[in-house]
């Protein structure tokens, strides 16, 4: 696994570069810019679709209209070249005689689509999404590269939609996609200052190497660009499409959700492969479309399910779902049936399967405190995470409410410690507590 150095950031040639933690060889490189995607007619790649389900059986009431709105644009990033990995490779040396470089390891995209008219209620809408998938005409993500293209998705209620469609036909729209790249990094105690007993900082100083590294999730880089829409020039850019019993083979039929490499939710799994499978409206055969995630990609949570063939809307779908873990062990579970009413199908593992959950609890502590002067407080947190005892080390730096957030094995224990000095007071440390609730109150010191 990547263990990148948080503090060890540096450039060569505009391209930033990280360390790794322990491996002196290894380098990693951050992504690069993303932009619009276009076509030889300097068309756009991006589409505002309204679908209203009309008449069909799967609400059972053919007099009312339900509606979904989907807005996907499909960005692109410049890759580095075969040519400038190497003369990056070569500058390393200064760094390492053997260098190996690789992409930092992206763990999920933030994103954001911002519209703004003053023709149209003089209003501004910003719609926020964490859905990216990948584009299934280009090569799949390598662990040697980025990918290179990607499709972003926005959905919208239906009040919003009529406000953004109006907003995309005015002569002054304006529109931003605004996104953020964010990792796993190293928060190395090697950094971090202690205080409490000369017994505890001896011991901590003495045993910091074996202490297991505390991985932080933060935004490594972001940018933003804008989105020219001329709905006048390309029309088709806005479509309506009304569905009754059947859906066209031209758009997607389902869409498949999985969070659990996006958020790390069962570190023993390698890959999950879902399997659909539909009634063709010609032949009323069985059609059956296949789509995975995997470990490699924890950035991709969404898939658009494309049928080759029109199929019924009306009638049940199935679906089923293969597992293969990291030693290779392979599951596949039963078919199960759904309808495909709204269009969204989440597989992320129930709790029941994982072994991992996430904990955040709310720490609040008395204002005695922070009395003295030069008083630091330092929250230990000690838990476990697959299989392995972690310490996650929390700065208290005044007695307001603040919430504090990780994720550790279920079932497991979670206990904390509190080191504290000032002027006053240089050798307070506390007992080991078991932490039971989401609520931590702190009281007065004295």
């Amino acid at each position: 696994m990547a263990q990148i150095d948080s503090n060890s950031k540096f450039y060569i040639d505009s391209v930033l570069i990280y360390k790794d933690y322990k491996k002196m060889n290894t380098f990693y490189y951050a992504p690069n810019k993303l932009e619009l995607v276009y076509d030889s007619n300097s068309k756009p790649d991006f589409q505002f679709l309204k679908m209203r389900y009309v008449g069909t059986q799967c609400y059972g009431d053919n007099q009312s209209a339900h509606e979904t709105n989907i807005v996907q644009l499909q960005v692109k990033m410049n890759a580095i070249s075969s040519e400038q990995s190497t003369q990056l490779k070569k500058k390393l040396k200064t760094y390492h005689a053997n260098p190996i470089l690789l992409p930092f390891p992206i763990s999920h995209i933030e994103s954001t689509l911002m519209v703004a008219s003053e023709t149209v209620q003089n209003q501004k809408i910003t719609i926020a999404s964490n859905e990216s998938e990948e584009v299934a005409s280009k090569n799949l993500t390598q662990n040697k590269s980025y990918w290179t293209n990607r499709f972003f998705t926005f959905r919208m209620q239906n009040e919003q939609a009529i406000l953004f469609e109006n907003m995309l036909k005015s002569s002054d729209m304006s529109m931003s996609f605004s996104y953020a790249f964010y990792a796993d990094t190293t928060n190395p105690i090697q950094e971090m200052s202690f205080n409490g007993t000369p017994e505890l900082v001896k011991e901590i100083e003495k045993n910091r190497d074996s202490i297991p590294i505390e991985c932080v999730n933060r935004l490594i880089f972001s940018d933003a660009f804008a989105i020219p829409i001329n709905t006048v020039q390309f029309p088709d850019l806005i479509k309506n499409l009304d569905i009754n019993e059947s859906f066209p083979p031209t758009h997607a039929t389902v869409t498949v959700k999985n969070y659990d490499f996006t958020e790390n939710l069962r570190p023993e799994l390698y890959l999950k492969k879902i399997e659909v499978a539909a009634i063709s409206v010609d032949n009323e055969k069985e059609v059956i479309v296949e789509t995975k995630f995997s470990k490699s990609t924890p950035e991709i949570n969404s898939h658009s399910i494309y049928f080759p063939y029109a199929v019924y809307v009306n009638q049940p779908m199935k679906y089923r779902i293969t597992e293969i873990t990291n030693e290779g062990d392979k599951k596949t579970f039963p078919w199960i049936e759904f309808s495909n009413c709204n269009q969204i199908l989440d597989i992320t593992s129930t709790s029941q399967e994982r072994k991992i959950e996430a904990w955040q609890f709310e720490v609040e502590c008395d204002s005695s405190w922070f009395e003295f002067e030069n008083a630091k407080m330092v929250l230990l947190i000690s838990y476990q995470l697959n299989n392995q005892k972690m310490t996650k080390y929390v700065d208290v730096v005044s007695n307001d409410l603040f919430k504090i957030a990780f994720y550790h094995d279920m079932d497991s224990q979670i206990h904390y410690e509190i080191v504290y000095s000032s002027n006053q007071q240089s050798d307070f440390h506390s007992e080991k507590y078991e932490l039971k609730d989401a609520y931590l109150y702190i009281p007065k010191l004295f």
